[in-house]
């Protein structure tokens, strides 16, 4: 047999089918798995590892402009809010790529600045071809003098970025 940079070739110049096909098939299953990784980001996120993607969560919370990055959906991240005299960030903890639980605290600034709140919740991840979007539900309280609690509904917006 001859071995030319071609690959691998029988004696009569043709492919011999037999000569690597354990790397061929390697490679054409990496090739599948890569395909459905494109075209199923939860799946690739599910995968964990080298296909989890990173995301840049934005968005508003309230009068609040939240921002953070998630640099894997499969492990803790964190987001920052600010505005409306408050200060506030989320911490984030997967259960999965696609829900977890989260707790928050914040404090007030300027003319609220004896407020405080905490709570916690959960939170569901949908993604899709342009990212996808993170939605938690919270449950938490406002400590000042005659304080409440209140049970809020968020969507923040996934954008996928480059590895963290």
């Amino acid at each position: 047999r001859f071995i030319r940079a071609g690959g691998p070739l029988s004696s009569c110049g043709r492919r011999d089918s037999r000569v690597n096909g354990g790397h061929r098939m390697k490679l054409a299953s990496y090739l599948f798995i890569s395909i459905a990784a494109l075209l199923l980001p939860q799946a690739a996120l599910a995968q964990g590892g080298d296909n989890s993607r990173s995301y840049k969560v934005t968005g508003k919370a309230g009068p609040m402009n939240v921002t953070g990055t998630a640099c894997s959906l499969l492990k803790p991240f964190k987001t920052k809010g600010a505005g409306g005299s408050m200060e506030v960030v989320w911490l984030y903890t997967p259960a999965d790529a696609s829900h977890g639980t989260l707790s928050y605290t914040g404090i007030g600034t300027g003319g609220a600045a004896g407020v405080r709140m905490e709570g916690k919740g959960t939170y569901t991840i949908k993604l899709n071809d342009n990212g996808g979007t993170l939605t938690y539900i919270t449950t938490g309280r406002v400590t000042t003098p005659g304080g409440r609690g209140a049970t809020n509904t968020t969507t923040l917006k996934l954008t996928p970025i480059g590895p963290c």
